[in-house]
């Protein structure tokens, strides 16, 4: 009862199933279908949107800049959930879950000058390199499917090979060769499994 009518984010729209209680947003994210269920949702109640007792979704482009940029004052940044980022125990923090802006920002300085137009003009014949591999892949597979009119082709796991077959290539000087190979290399395949572990147990703590 206080969830649904006394809770400060009472006054947002949403279903009141998802406001009293996490279980639907917990049963609907180890489905898989809780991208869809938003969708779904933000078309029938709102842009803003209760999906949780403490938690809320936007689909507005003007969330986007309220939420992500850089504010001078540190205690008024919108800081990550560490429900979700937080480092695991014994573990240190890392460009992607540091929660403390001093922390994350003193770490993003560090590559920041990778990602310079000039240092991305120079790298990119190695960039046109993996995308011209990518489309290689993908014109085989619709080949193969005989029809290209009517081929069906999961996209995801091939933008993942050329993600991480870039990022090799520049970080560490050699391709994990997921491109290559048409398949995960094992240790991207882990970091992959381990983070779907990783959500698992946050959303049941």
């Amino acid at each position: 009862i206080y969830n649904i009518y006394f809770h400060p984010l009472a006054h947002i729209p949403g279903p009141r199933s998802w406001a009293a209680s996490r279980l639907p947003f917990i049963r609907a994210l180890l489905k898989g279908t809780i991208v869809h269920d938003f969708n779904k949702l933000h078309q029938k109640y709102a842009p803003i949107l209760r999906i949780a007792p403490d938690e809320v979704t936007f689909a507005k482009v003007e969330a986007w800049v309220a939420v992500f940029q850089g504010r001078p004052v540190i205690s008024t940044q919108l800081l990550k959930d560490p429900r979700w980022w937080a480092a695991q125990p014994g573990q240190p923090d890392s460009i992607i879950n540091a929660i403390n802006p001093e922390t994350y920002a003193r770490m993003r300085k560090l590559p920041t000058p990778a990602f310079t137009l000039h240092a991305l003009r120079t790298q990119e014949k190695v960039i046109q390199r993996y995308i011209g591999l990518l489309v290689e892949r993908l014109q085989e597979r619709v080949e193969d499917a005989g029809n290209e009119r009517e081929a069906e082709l999961d996209v995801v796991p091939w933008l993942h090979y050329t993600t991480f077959g870039i990022s090799g290539d520049l970080g560490f000087g050699e391709s994990f060769d997921s491109l290559q190979n048409s398949k995960y290399h094992p240790w991207i395949a882990l970091l992959f499994n381990s983070s779907y572990l990783r959500h698992r147990d946050s959303t049941l703590h």
